[in-house]
């Protein structure tokens, strides 16, 4: 792993669900994304399901996970 990246590691409850970082689409969970530090905003979103939405701060080689919990909503 590049020492001035981090690496986030990106799933979801259930899988297959769309990721955005700062808005652009960056693939389906489960995803490991490597990142420049910095601030991003997060989202995952999925078919009738509630999108999930977090901010986070990233440092040069830190390793964090993120699960998303998507509430089900016919």
């Amino acid at each position: 792993m590049s020492p001035d990246l981090a690496v986030v590691k990106i799933s979801s409850e259930p899988e297959n669900a769309e990721i955005e970082i700062d808005g652009a689409y960056s693939g389906n969970t489960p995803r490991i994304k490597k990142l420049k530090p910095g601030e991003y905003k997060i989202k995952m979103s999925k078919k009738n399901y509630r999108s999930w939405e977090r901010k986070i701060k990233v440092e040069a080689g830190e390793e964090i996970s993120l699960n998303a919990e998507l509430e089900y909503r016919p």
